[in-house]
């Protein structure tokens, strides 16, 4: 399965009370490692079955240039809207996880929120409006379907003889 987002960015995204470890007994670890990959692989399939209809999935890394080095380098990077996307979903759900063994009703105000801005990006993907980087695609979405399907496009009713005399 794949992964969008590194533990780094997913850490960027939970608040600063919520600590990803590899110990629970260690100080301030609320959540394993495991376990936040677990989410992350989660959020990466929920991304892919909301974009597959238009981009190939898993989505692939692109090569754009670094020049902060005298020689230039190429770094592999997600599409940007992708990788936050993938750790707003993950991190949604692991606040939730955590605020499940402590209130009700089980669902944070800040997983729903982030939840809404992640969906929010899905929506804009599907609908054209955000196009990602370096992907394949392989939708009909960026094209007029008029194109594709002849058999629709309205013909063009001839003109009478009479109009065309008028007009001449």
């Amino acid at each position: 399965m794949s992964q969008y987002c590194t533990l780094d960015d997913l850490q960027g995204i939970l608040p600063n009370t919520v600590v990803i470890g590899t110990n629970l007994q260690t100080k301030n670890v609320n959540v394993l490692e495991s376990r936040a990959l677990f989410m992350i692989e989660q959020a990466a399939g929920l991304i892919d079955s909301y974009i597959t209809t238009i981009y190939r999935v898993p989505l692939m890394k692109y090569k754009e240039p670094d020049y902060s080095e005298s020689t230039i380098t190429f770094v592999e990077f997600y599409p940007p809207p992708v990788v936050l996307i993938n750790a707003r979903l993950a991190a949604a759900n692991i606040y939730d996880y955590i605020m499940m063994a402590q209130q009700t009703p089980n669902i944070s105000e800040w997983g729903k929120n982030q939840r809404a801005l992640a969906f929010d990006d899905l929506r804009e993907i599907q609908s054209g409006a955000i196009q990602l980087k370096g992907q394949e695609l392989v939708g009909l979405r960026f094209v007029r379907t008029e194109l594709f399907d002849p058999s629709r496009v309205p013909a063009k009713p001839p003109v009478p003889p009479t109009q065309r005399q008028a007009g001449q």
